[in-house]
């Protein structure tokens, strides 16, 4: 990324989670190139379903005339607000991926692999991002081998995307990032690089607050985090993120749904917005699942 790029601060503000920001930046935008202006409405769209407006993404773009650009931020869209849509929007990924044209846009690229990390298929979204072609797709790959506990390849994806832009966002959250999965004294290193990001970026930086309070969570500040969690919902109530950050926060110090009436008050409220909101999220599916299960094996005891 240089200083010519037209979308130079689209993109910062998307990748740190300032959809809003980001949204009102594309509106002041006069691009002639199609590419660029396609590249706009992609981030825009992606911004929506940021602020966990998916059913809006849904009903802007149109199915049959949209470039598949689009198509992919839609089938995203879908993935997240439709639980039995699901293997549908993987197959819809797959068949993309597979064909000579589709296979080469890198938000096909990209949208796959975060749909096939969703899905806990780890290797086919390293297949899906290719050649690591855009700052994302090297951001994207550091998260998969963060989750798969590869901190080693994560730290080599990291340099190769520190010598493409070292100055850039998706550089400074994924260092971060990495700093955590490392622990030890990496957990202060990871708490200032996110702290230095907010004074520079500001303070509706929804990727930064999650990750500062994961920091925080880390270096045993639980409080810090938790106001710091509220500060952010009250800005971005919807965000899935954050309301799943602040729900392990809660859970992980004993004060979930199984705490005192208020706290479980809290977790239930916050559990019931992501539900609206982001009902085919992966964190969502996965507590159905736990909660069908155990109401299964209830029944037997009745």
């Amino acid at each position: 990324m240089t200083d010519t790029d037209e979308l130079f601060t689209l993109k910062n503000a998307f990748y740190l989670g300032s959809y809003r920001e980001a949204i009102d930046e594309a509106s002041t935008l006069k691009l002639k190139s199609d590419a660029l202006r396609l590249e706009k409405d992609v981030l825009v769209q992606r911004s929506y379903i940021g602020l966990g407006q998916s059913g809006k993404v849904l009903t802007d773009i149109n199915e049959s005339t949209a470039p598949v650009a689009l198509l992919a931020v839609r089938a995203l869209a879908r993935y997240l607000t439709s639980p039995d849509s699901k293997q549908d929007v993987v197959a819809q990924f797959e068949a993309w991926l597979a064909d000579v044209n589709s296979s080469t846009s890198p938000t096909v690229q990209s949208l796959a692999a975060i749909v096939f990390i969703h899905e806990s298929k780890p290797h086919a979204a390293l297949r899906a991002l290719r050649s690591f072609s855009t700052l994302e797709s090297l951001a994207l790959s550091i998260q998969v081998y963060l989750r798969i506990d590869r901190v080693d390849l994560a730290e080599k994806q990291l340099r190769v995307l520190q010598e493409r832009d070292d100055e850039s966002a998706l550089y400074q959250l994924c260092a971060a990032q990495v700093s955590l999965a490392l622990g030890g004294e990496r957990y202060q290193e990871a708490f200032s690089t996110y702290q230095e990001m907010l004074q520079r970026y500001g303070e509706d930086s929804v990727s930064v607050t999650n990750g500062l309070c994961a920091a925080l969570v880390c270096l045993g500040r639980n409080e810090q985090a938790e106001t710091s969690l509220k500060e952010s919902l009250a800005k971005e109530p919807a965000n899935p993120e954050t309301l799943i950050t602040y729900l392990t926060l809660l859970q992980n110090t004993g004060r979930g749904l199984g705490g005192s009436p208020t706290d479980a008050a809290t977790a239930n409220k916050l559990l019931a917005t992501l539900k609206k909101t982001s009902p085919g999220h992966p964190y969502v599916t996965a507590l159905n699942l736990v909660e069908n299960s155990f109401d299964r094996v209830a029944a037997g005891f009745k």
